[in-house]
Parts: structure tokens; sequence; C-alpha cells
């Protein structure tokens, strides 16, 4: 009987056993089928760490990333002799910002579970972010266009939730936002809509102010004047499509002619510089010499050769420069020296008008038809009038004899003098006779010479210093002549000044939205059309960026705490009162309520977070702060609570796997981005001593019973 009953304990033992190695096997393939990955937040170009749940040791297995746009990336692991694969996903696979599809198998398996982590954009590339369209053209005045701001990271990702500015280059004309938010939308764009009240060309310019980055990309709107077009004469419709710019320079144009051009006077004329397409070349900078062809080409004044610069923006008067001595047809050039394919011409006819044949008396043997009373800027003149034809003629000025001529067969005498000094100049013609005696004079005709540049005084901006980047800077002017235009020229563009009174000209402009210290030179032209350029004449600084009023984000409300093995688990109140968006949140923590000298960020606006690696059985206090978008704080902590972690007996003890270093791997506090694994049956708590219990009891009690049959079975 002995032997029986111990071979029934043994065989309750054996299968106790039996069930325990099925109930363990079990729990392994479980865990093998239900292999769940996890991943770290990442920035768009930056690498992240991958992991599985527990699984078999020493297995090789595969990681399956589902990017945004449906690409699958297959990384092959090997889980350690603890049965966790811990791996290093590449930047190269992570440029794409989105949500990544995260899972892992053996490799004879398929994905059974799905995790995902985020991969946000970079920062905002000055290259790869652009205005656009990049040229567009108004017709008329006030019409509105749009232009496009499109913020992206240096892999194309859009930035969302900045805020963005559009500076023009000029102060005049208007830009307003489009849209209620005032931030970039999903796809990286917000929308401006800009007019201008003049005929002009202004460039438009992106600030990024969350990013504090200025872009690259320029855009530009041509305004154009209803009645005139920009380009000086009438193009065809198909000209004024928007964001057609122009060419290179192919031919040049003499523009704005006077209705009259009487013989001796001084006229103003206008070269302007045009492409294949009739469009005005801006940034012509030729330099143009003038001549005159035909008969009467030795009785026509012309200006020096000219050089354009970006100040002229491809066209220039030369005012009062030109001068035809004589009745009659000119024939005008001008010439690229640098390309005689460039060129301009055009035919003059030079006519005596009734204001002129007014001024001459029948009566009178000698008249003075030109020049008339006034003032001259060029030193060149010429002196004709009316004389019986044939006559002996000499002409004085201030007494002095200039020349000697004949009147021609209908009267008329032309000369052209030599340089005149500047001043008054007090001229007659007189007949004389064989022996060189005065017989007839005409009236005495008096003007004055005045090639002088005018002289400019002290320039002044406002404000003087600091000028933020963008805003409005007024300038000043002290001109003691009288000036008949005044401009500022900054890098390149022109900005004229208006005669304010008291000697003064002022202007305004919007400053440069880069750093520095900016030089300006300015031109000025006198009522007779003397030009003078003072080259780097003033200076002023941008210096500074406005102040604006922080905006706080609210406090952190209702902290709670969880205490754990060596470790504290938190949760709070998410935080939804802030104008930039809460980023994070701060951690502070220590073993007083007034000295909590640790902190950590949780890199997210997750609002669960745990602080690892503290001792059980010390009490520690914990508060939380909320991160805005711009690294602006709460300003009190939230409410201070206390917890104390403890230990807890574990059956059997496991070691854990040792991972990479906890700033890479787990943040700053250990994110719970990472989710503890759950505690897999194998390794503790009581599900299977039930085996060994049930086992040990039936043994027994069969025992109990064995021994009692065996005494009753005696007394009978």
């Amino acid at each position: 009987m002995k032997k029986i009953t111990r071979f029934l304990n043994f065989s309750f033992l054996c299968l106790g056993l039996i069930l325990l190695s099925f109930d363990t096997f079990a729990s392994t393939l479980l865990n093998v089928s239900s292999m769940e990955a996890y991943g770290l937040d990442t920035i768009a170009g930056h690498s992240t760490v991958l992991r599985t749940s527990k699984t078999l040791p020493d297995t090789e297995i595969v990681f399956e990333v589902k990017k945004p746009n449906g690409e699958i990336v297959s990384i092959d692991a090997e889980t350690s002799d603890k049965g966790v694969a811990i791996v290093d996903i590449s930047d190269y696979h992570l440029k794409v910002a989105g949500e990544y599809m995260l899972g892992a198998h053996v490799q004879s398996d398929e994905v059974a579970y799905w995790s995902s982590f985020i991969v946000f954009p970079g920062e905002t590339s000055e290259f790869e972010s652009s205005l656009y369209p990049e040229n567009q053209v108004s017709k008329s005045h006030g019409e509105a266009k749009t232009i496009t701001v499109n913020l992206k990271d240096d892999f194309g990702n859009a930035i969302v939730g900045h805020q963005v500015k559009l500076i023009g280059d000029s102060t005049s004309g208007e830009i307003k936002m489009i849209g209620e938010s005032g931030l970039t939308d999903e796809n990286g764009e917000l929308n401006f809509s800009v007019s201008h009240d003049f005929q002009d060309t202004i460039t438009y310019t992106a600030y990024d102010v969350t990013a504090d980055k200025v872009l690259l990309s320029k855009a530009k709107v041509a305004y154009l004047d209803s009645a005139k077009s920009l380009f000086h004469e009438a193009l065809p419709t198909s000209s004024y499509a928007a964001g057609n710019s122009s060419g290179l320079v192919d031919h040049l144009k003499f523009e704005d002619f006077p209705e009259e051009i009487n013989p001796g006077e001084s006229v103003s004329l206008t070269l302007t510089a045009y492409d294949s397409a009739d469009q005005v070349v801006t940034n012509y900078e030729g330099v143009v010499r003038f001549s005159a062809v035909g008969p009467n080409a030795s009785y026509v004044a012309l200006p020096e050769d000219y050089t354009f610069d970006l100040a002229d923006q491809g066209s220039h008067t030369f005012s009062l420069a030109f001068n035809f001595q004589k009745l009659g047809q000119y024939g005008l050039r001008a010439t690229d020296l640098e390309d005689i394919s460039v060129s301009a011409e055009k035919i003059i006819d030079v006519i005596e008008s009734s204001s002129f044949s007014a001024s001459a008396s029948e009566d009178a043997n000698i008249t003075i038809t030109n020049p008339i009373a006034g003032t001259y800027s060029s030193n060149l003149q010429v002196i004709s009038g009316k004389a019986v034809p044939g006559t002996s003629l000499k002409i004085f000025d201030n007494g002095v004899e200039i020349a000697q001529l004949i009147a021609d067969i209908e009267g008329d005498f032309t000369f052209r003098t030599e340089l005149l000094l500047d001043g008054v100049h007090t001229i007659y013609v007189a007949s004389v006779d064989s022996d060189g005696s005065v017989v007839d004079a005409s009236e005495t005709l008096k003007f004055t010479i005045d090639t002088s540049a005018p002289e400019i005084g002290e320039a002044t901006f406002s404000p003087s210093k600091d000028i933020v980047p963008g805003t409005a800077v007024r300038v000043e002017l002290k001109i003691d002549d009288d000036v008949s235009e005044a401009v500022m020229i900054l890098d390149g563009d022109r900005f004229e000044l208006e005669d304010s009174g008291n000697n003064s000209y002022v202007g305004a402009f919007a400053a440069p939205i880069e750093f520095g210290e900016y030089i300006v030179d300015f031109i000025v032209t006198d009522e007779l059309g003397n030009e003078s350029k003072y080259e780097n004449y003033a200076g002023f600084k941008v210096g500074v960026f406005p102040v604006a009023e922080k905006s706080y984000p609210a406090n952190v409300y209702n902290l709670r705490v969880t205490p754990e093995d060596a470790r504290v688990i938190l949760n709070w109140d998410p935080v939804t009162d802030s104008v930039n968006g809460i980023s994070e949140y701060r951690i502070y923590y220590g073993l007083s309520p007034n000295e909590l000298t640790d902190a950590v960020d949780t890199f997210t606006s997750a609002t669960d977070w745990y602080i690892p690696n503290l001792v059980n059985g010390k009490a520690y206090y914990f508060a939380v702060i909320a991160v805005d978008g711009v690294g602006n704080v709460s300003q009190e902590f939230s409410n201070i609570a206390k917890a104390t972690p403890y230990g807890v007996v574990k059956l059997p003890v496991v070691e854990m796997v040792e991972l990479a270093p906890i700033d890479v791997f787990e943040g700053s506090a250990g994110a719970v981005a990472l989710n503890d694994l759950e505690r897999d049956v194998a390794d503790a708590g009581p599900e299977t001593m039930w085996l060994f219990v049930i086992s040990g009891l039936a043994g027994y009690f069969y025992s109990v019973g064995r021994r009692r049959c065996l005494k009753s079975s005696k007394h009978f």
C-alpha cells in the first residue's frame, strides 16, 4: 500500500510540473504573438530609438516602420538574452514630418500590434521657404494683389503655427493679412493682400517672427497707372501678364519731347532702356554716348557720356542738356559704348515759334531772337537773330567782342559761343562798315549762366538710433538752394524727398530688415537741371527688435502623484489657455517643498510623466509649470504634491535590461513614450502556485484517507 501511495504522490507531482511547463510555454508563445514595438518622438532629419516588448531571447525579429507617405522601411534586429530588441532608426528615413506607424514581428510572422511615434518639422529654412508669385502686375491704382508666404524646413516639411510679417520697400501702400488666425496653416502658408496707390515697383520680403529668420525669397509687384504704363509707352495686352519681368537690354528710346523746340533753346530729353518685349530694364548700367548726324550736326550742344546706375531704374532725364542752335532738322543718336547695337535714334525738327518771331521788330535792322532773358545751366549758348542780308556783324559779351560774322541771304545769323563763365552776361549784336566801325546795334540782352550744382547740408534720421527692422524712418535733408528734385538712394532704391519749407526736404522709407549700418546717397537737381550726387553722405543703424509684451501660459492645476517602487507617476490637468500654445511641461522636485532643486522637461505636451531612480522610503515633493511655444513659462507653480516611493516583493527577481543612457533613451526624466511592459505571468504572482497546492493537497488527503481505511479494516 505504501508503494501505491508513493506512486500516486509522484504522479500528482509530475502532473503539476507538466501543467507548470505548459503554462510557461503558452505564456512564451503568447509573448511572441503579442510582441509590441515602441518609438520615441523626434524631429525631421534626426534619428530615434525603437524597442520591443519582452519576447524570446536571442531571436531574429523585424521592425516595420510605415512613413506618412506610405513607404515602409524594414529593419532587422535581434533580441538580447533578456528578450528585448533595441535599435536606432537612421535620420535618412525620418525626413518627412508626420505620424509614423511601428510594429515588430519574428521573421516568419506578421505584425500583430501597431503603435506610433511622431516626427515633428525642423526649423524654418531661409532657402526652402518662399514667397509666390515672385512677380505680379497691378494694372490700376488700388488693385490688390495676393502674396503667399510658404514656410518649410530643410526637408520641405510645412512649418505650422508661425507668425509672419510681410514688409515692402516703400512706406506707402497697404499690406493686409488674410485670415483670422495670423499664423501659418497646415501647409505652412499665410496669405497677404498688398496694394499701392502710385505707379511704382515694390519689393516684398517676409520675416518669420517666431523663428526670427528673414526669408531669402522676395516678391515684386509692378503697380501701373491705368492711363499710362509703368514702362512709359502703351504695350500690347499680352505684355501685362502677371510675372512678366524684364530681360536683357535690347534698345534705347528718346522720350518726353517738348511740344516745340526753338533754335537756341535748352531742352530736356529722357532716355530709357528697354528689352525685346518693350519693358523697362530697371537694372541697366550701360555707358551712353550722344551724337548728331546730318547737315546741322555741328549746331547742336549735347550732354557728355553718361553712365546709368541702379538709381536710374533704367531711365534718366537730361535736364536742359540739349541745345539746337539753328532752324532745321537734326538726327539725334544715343549709343551704348559696350554694345553699339543697343541704341536710339530720333529726327528732331527745330522751328521758330510765333513767340520768337514776335520778339523781332520788323522795323529794327538787328534783332536777337536767341537766347532770351533768363538763367541757363549750359555754358554753351547759341546767339542768333535777324539782320539785313549780307550785313557784317560783331557780337559783344559784357563789352568784349566775341565774334564776327555775316548775315546770310535771308538775314539770319547764328553763332555758337565758347564756354561761358558762370554769372551775368550782357550781349548785343552790332553791324559794322568796311572799316569795322559800328553802324547799328541791337538792344542789349541779359542772361545768367549757372552751372554750379546745388549744395546740401545736414541729413538726419528719425528715429536716430536703435531703429527697428521694417519700421518707418523719417529722413530730413537741409538744402540751401532751390531745387526741383531731391532723392535719397538706399541699396539701389530711390526715395523722393518733398519740400517742407525752411530749406528742408523730407521723406520716409521702411528700414531694412537686417541688422547693421546703412549708408545712403543723395541726388539733388536744381531748377536749371544741374544735378549733383553726394555719395556715402549719411548713415543710420538698424539695431533692435521691438520688445513685445510677454504672454505667459496659465498655471498648471490638479497635480496628482502616485508612488511606486523607486519612482513616482505624475498626472495633471492640461493647460489650454496659452497664446503661443503649450510645447512642454517642466517638473520640479526635491526632498522639501521649499527646496525643489531638480527639474526635468517632458519635451511634449503630454500631461502624464514619471520620475525614476528615486530612493524608496524617502518623501519627495513635486510641482509642475507649463512652457509655451516661445519659451515663456507659467508665473506660478502648480499645487505641490508629496509622494514616498516604496519597495515591493517580486518573485522571481528579474534583472532589468540595460538600455541606452537615460538622457538618450528616456529624456531627462524618463518619458512615458515607452510604456512599461506588462509583467509576464511567468515572472511573478500567484498564477502558477495553484498547481503545486492542488498537487500537494491531493497527495496529503490520499495518504490520510488510506491510513484510516487500514485502521477500520483491522477492527473487523
